[in-house]
Protein backbone atom coordinates (compact mmCIF):
# COMPACT_ATOMS: atom_id res chain seq x y z
CA UNK A 1 0.00 0.00 0.00
CA UNK A 2 1.77 3.59 -0.74
CA UNK A 3 0.84 5.02 2.82
CA UNK A 4 3.69 5.19 5.55
CA UNK A 5 1.97 2.41 7.52
CA UNK A 6 1.90 -1.23 7.04
CA UNK A 7 -1.43 -2.55 6.18
CA UNK A 8 -2.99 -6.44 5.97
CA UNK A 9 -3.34 -7.11 2.19
CA UNK A 10 -2.69 -9.17 -0.61
CA UNK A 11 -0.07 -6.80 -1.68
CA UNK A 12 3.39 -6.44 -0.85
CA UNK A 13 4.63 -2.70 -0.24
CA UNK A 14 8.34 -3.27 -0.62
CA UNK A 15 7.76 -4.88 -3.40
CA UNK A 16 6.33 -1.68 -5.46
CA UNK A 17 8.67 0.06 -4.05
CA UNK A 18 12.09 -2.37 -5.48
CA UNK A 19 9.91 -2.58 -8.68
CA UNK A 20 9.71 1.12 -9.22
CA UNK A 21 13.43 2.03 -7.88
CA UNK A 22 13.71 -0.86 -10.67
CA UNK A 23 11.95 0.43 -13.36
CA UNK A 24 12.80 4.40 -13.23
CA UNK A 25 16.08 4.17 -15.31
CA UNK A 26 14.11 2.69 -18.63
CA UNK A 27 10.77 3.92 -18.11
CA UNK A 28 10.92 6.01 -21.28
CA UNK A 29 10.55 2.83 -22.91
CA UNK A 30 7.46 1.18 -21.42
CA UNK A 31 5.26 4.50 -20.81
CA UNK A 32 3.11 4.35 -23.15
CA UNK A 33 0.72 3.82 -21.67
CA UNK A 34 1.16 5.93 -18.68
CA UNK A 35 1.16 8.92 -21.43
CA UNK A 36 -2.10 7.84 -23.17
CA UNK A 37 -3.76 8.12 -19.63
CA UNK A 38 -2.35 11.31 -18.84
CA UNK A 39 -3.41 12.76 -21.62
CA UNK A 40 -6.79 11.77 -21.07
CA UNK A 41 -6.63 12.88 -17.39
CA UNK A 42 -5.42 16.25 -18.67
CA UNK A 43 -8.21 16.51 -20.63
CA UNK A 44 -10.39 15.92 -17.60
CA UNK A 45 -8.95 18.66 -15.57
CA UNK A 46 -9.35 21.12 -18.88
CA UNK A 47 -13.51 20.94 -17.82
CA UNK A 48 -12.58 22.14 -14.67
CA UNK A 49 -12.42 26.16 -14.32
CA UNK A 50 -11.09 26.11 -10.73
CA UNK A 51 -7.65 27.56 -10.18
CA UNK A 52 -5.60 24.74 -7.96
CA UNK A 53 -2.60 26.45 -6.07
CA UNK A 54 -1.45 23.38 -4.07
CA UNK A 55 -1.52 20.42 -5.64
CA UNK A 56 0.20 16.81 -4.92
CA UNK A 57 0.80 14.18 -7.42
CA UNK A 58 1.09 10.43 -6.44
CA UNK A 59 2.33 9.00 -8.87
CA UNK A 60 5.89 9.10 -11.56
CA UNK A 61 7.62 12.62 -11.56
CA UNK A 62 7.64 12.58 -14.92
CA UNK A 63 3.89 12.69 -15.23
CA UNK A 64 3.60 15.29 -12.82
CA UNK A 65 6.18 17.54 -14.69
CA UNK A 66 4.18 17.12 -17.78
CA UNK A 67 0.59 18.03 -16.65
CA UNK A 68 1.62 20.45 -14.22
CA UNK A 69 4.35 22.68 -16.15
CA UNK A 70 4.11 26.00 -14.10
CA UNK A 71 2.65 25.04 -11.26
CA UNK A 72 3.27 24.74 -7.77
CA UNK A 73 3.42 21.43 -6.96
CA UNK A 74 4.51 18.57 -4.98
CA UNK A 75 5.11 15.50 -6.51
CA UNK A 76 5.59 12.08 -4.31
CA UNK A 77 5.40 8.12 -5.46
CA UNK A 78 3.79 7.39 -2.36
CA UNK A 79 1.74 9.17 0.64
CA UNK A 80 4.26 10.76 3.06
CA UNK A 81 3.45 8.96 6.71
CA UNK A 82 2.35 12.39 7.78
CA UNK A 83 -0.16 14.14 5.63
CA UNK A 84 -1.19 17.04 7.09
CA UNK A 85 -5.26 17.68 6.81
CA UNK A 86 -6.89 20.41 4.74
CA UNK A 87 -3.49 21.09 3.05
CA UNK A 88 -4.20 20.57 -1.01
CA UNK A 89 -6.90 22.18 -3.55
CA UNK A 90 -6.16 18.95 -6.19
CA UNK A 91 -4.76 15.72 -5.27
CA UNK A 92 -3.95 13.07 -7.78
CA UNK A 93 -3.43 9.56 -7.62
CA UNK A 94 -1.59 8.42 -11.14
CA UNK A 95 -1.78 4.24 -11.71
CA UNK A 96 -1.61 3.73 -7.68
CA UNK A 97 -4.99 2.42 -6.39
CA UNK A 98 -5.16 -0.81 -8.25
CA UNK A 99 -1.96 -1.89 -6.00
CA UNK A 100 -3.17 -0.84 -3.12
CA UNK A 101 -4.22 -2.73 0.29
CA UNK A 102 -6.95 -0.37 1.68
CA UNK A 103 -8.33 1.16 -1.19
CA UNK A 104 -11.33 2.93 0.72
CA UNK A 105 -8.62 3.98 3.69
CA UNK A 106 -6.58 5.53 1.33
CA UNK A 107 -9.80 7.84 -0.25
CA UNK A 108 -10.98 8.76 3.08
CA UNK A 109 -7.09 10.15 3.62
CA UNK A 110 -6.92 12.10 0.46
CA UNK A 111 -10.95 13.07 1.73
CA UNK A 112 -9.17 14.67 4.99
CA UNK A 113 -6.46 16.23 2.98
CA UNK A 114 -8.13 18.09 0.58
CA UNK A 115 -9.59 21.40 1.66
CA UNK A 116 -12.81 22.40 1.16
CA UNK A 117 -14.35 22.58 -2.23
CA UNK A 118 -11.05 20.42 -3.02
CA UNK A 119 -10.74 17.95 -5.88
CA UNK A 120 -9.42 14.30 -6.36
CA UNK A 121 -8.69 12.94 -9.12
CA UNK A 122 -7.33 9.20 -10.10
CA UNK A 123 -6.82 7.21 -12.89
CA UNK A 124 -5.46 2.93 -12.82
CA UNK A 125 -5.94 -0.31 -14.31
CA UNK A 126 -9.48 -1.51 -14.06
CA UNK A 127 -10.87 -4.93 -13.68
CA UNK A 128 -10.70 -6.25 -17.44
CA UNK A 129 -6.83 -5.36 -17.66
CA UNK A 130 -4.96 -8.06 -18.75
CA UNK A 131 -8.03 -10.66 -18.92
CA UNK A 132 -6.04 -12.35 -21.79
CA UNK A 133 -3.11 -12.76 -19.48
CA UNK A 134 -4.57 -14.21 -16.65
CA UNK A 135 -7.11 -16.87 -18.28
CA UNK A 136 -3.90 -18.06 -20.39
CA UNK A 137 -1.85 -18.69 -17.11
CA UNK A 138 -4.63 -19.95 -14.89
CA UNK A 139 -5.61 -22.93 -17.68
CA UNK A 140 -1.71 -23.44 -18.19
CA UNK A 141 -1.38 -23.90 -13.91
CA UNK A 142 -4.35 -26.14 -14.07
CA UNK A 143 -3.10 -28.23 -16.60
CA UNK A 144 0.20 -28.63 -15.55
CA UNK A 145 -0.19 -28.47 -11.69
CA UNK A 146 -4.28 -29.20 -10.82
CA UNK A 147 -4.58 -25.92 -9.50
CA UNK A 148 -3.75 -22.18 -9.96
CA UNK A 149 -2.17 -19.41 -7.98
CA UNK A 150 -2.78 -15.64 -8.11
CA UNK A 151 -0.52 -14.31 -11.22
CA UNK A 152 -2.20 -11.54 -12.13
CA UNK A 153 -3.39 -8.26 -9.89
CA UNK A 154 -6.78 -7.97 -8.38
CA UNK A 155 -8.61 -4.78 -10.00
CA UNK A 156 -11.17 -2.62 -9.36
CA UNK A 157 -14.08 -2.39 -11.30
CA UNK A 158 -16.08 0.82 -12.49
CA UNK A 159 -18.91 0.61 -10.39
CA UNK A 160 -16.68 -0.33 -7.45
CA UNK A 161 -15.00 2.70 -8.25
CA UNK A 162 -17.47 4.97 -8.25
CA UNK A 163 -19.04 3.71 -5.24
CA UNK A 164 -15.93 4.03 -3.41
CA UNK A 165 -15.76 7.42 -3.87
CA UNK A 166 -20.30 7.97 -2.44
CA UNK A 167 -19.08 5.96 0.48
CA UNK A 168 -15.87 7.71 1.29
CA UNK A 169 -17.40 11.06 1.51
CA UNK A 170 -16.48 12.58 -2.07
CA UNK A 171 -19.26 14.95 -3.56
CA UNK A 172 -19.82 14.24 -7.11
CA UNK A 173 -18.09 11.08 -7.58
CA UNK A 174 -17.78 10.35 -11.24
CA UNK A 175 -15.75 7.14 -12.91
CA UNK A 176 -15.57 6.35 -16.12
CA UNK A 177 -12.82 4.46 -18.33
CA UNK A 178 -11.06 3.73 -21.67
CA UNK A 179 -10.19 0.66 -22.75
CA UNK A 180 -6.34 0.08 -24.89
CA UNK A 181 -5.91 -2.53 -27.59
CA UNK A 182 -2.67 -3.45 -27.42
CA UNK A 183 -0.37 -5.94 -29.46
CA UNK A 184 2.98 -8.02 -28.72
CA UNK A 185 4.77 -10.38 -30.43
CA UNK A 186 5.21 -13.20 -28.61
CA UNK A 187 3.94 -13.66 -24.50
CA UNK A 188 7.35 -12.49 -23.34
CA UNK A 189 7.62 -9.01 -25.12
CA UNK A 190 4.42 -8.30 -22.93
CA UNK A 191 5.84 -9.75 -19.69
CA UNK A 192 8.85 -7.56 -20.39
CA UNK A 193 6.69 -4.20 -20.58
CA UNK A 194 4.81 -5.03 -17.14
CA UNK A 195 8.38 -5.04 -16.06
CA UNK A 196 9.60 -2.26 -17.46
CA UNK A 197 6.04 -0.43 -15.80
CA UNK A 198 6.64 -1.97 -12.77
CA UNK A 199 3.10 -3.29 -12.82
CA UNK A 200 4.16 -7.21 -12.40
CA UNK A 201 2.51 -9.20 -9.90
CA UNK A 202 3.20 -7.65 -6.15
CA UNK A 203 1.05 -10.15 -4.34
CA UNK A 204 2.16 -12.17 -1.46
CA UNK A 205 0.88 -15.29 -3.77
CA UNK A 206 3.12 -15.08 -6.36
CA UNK A 207 5.97 -15.75 -4.59
CA UNK A 208 5.83 -18.94 -6.22
CA UNK A 209 7.57 -19.54 -9.73
CA UNK A 210 5.71 -20.74 -12.54
CA UNK A 211 7.23 -24.02 -13.95
CA UNK A 212 8.94 -23.77 -17.99
CA UNK A 213 5.84 -26.29 -18.53
CA UNK A 214 2.95 -24.46 -17.62
CA UNK A 215 4.88 -21.10 -19.04
CA UNK A 216 5.02 -23.34 -21.88
CA UNK A 217 1.12 -23.71 -22.33
CA UNK A 218 0.57 -20.07 -21.29
CA UNK A 219 2.07 -19.14 -24.41
CA UNK A 220 0.22 -21.85 -26.54
CA UNK A 221 -3.12 -20.89 -25.19
CA UNK A 222 -2.35 -17.40 -25.23
CA UNK A 223 -1.54 -17.25 -28.45
CA UNK A 224 -4.44 -19.98 -29.50
CA UNK A 225 -7.24 -17.91 -28.29
CA UNK A 226 -6.42 -14.41 -28.38
CA UNK A 227 -3.78 -14.01 -32.17
CA UNK A 228 -5.16 -11.42 -34.12
CA UNK A 229 -4.74 -11.39 -38.10
CA UNK A 230 -1.40 -10.18 -38.35
CA UNK A 231 -0.21 -13.21 -35.40
CA UNK A 232 0.53 -10.67 -33.10
CA UNK A 233 -1.20 -11.02 -29.13
CA UNK A 234 -3.63 -9.24 -28.12
CA UNK A 235 -3.78 -7.41 -24.80
CA UNK A 236 -6.35 -5.64 -22.78
CA UNK A 237 -5.24 -2.81 -20.49
CA UNK A 238 -8.66 -1.28 -19.20
CA UNK A 239 -7.54 2.14 -17.82
CA UNK A 240 -10.59 3.56 -15.03
CA UNK A 241 -10.64 7.45 -14.28
CA UNK A 242 -12.25 8.64 -11.37
CA UNK A 243 -12.79 12.27 -9.25
CA UNK A 244 -14.82 13.64 -6.48
CA UNK A 245 -14.90 16.92 -4.38
CA UNK A 246 -14.77 17.50 -1.13
CA UNK A 247 -17.34 19.74 0.10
Amino acid sequence: MPTGTKTEGPFVEEWRRLRLQRAIPALARHDYLYKLALESLRERLDFVTQRFENILFLGHEFAARSMFHACDIESVAFLPARAQPQSYDLIISFFQLHQANDVPGLLRQYHAMLRKNGLFMACCFGENTLHELREALMQAEVLTRGGAAQRTLPMIGLRDAAALLQHTGFDGPVADGETVQASYPRLFSLLHDLRGMAETNLTSGARQPLSRRALAEACKGYAEKYSNKNNQLQATFDVLFWHGWRA
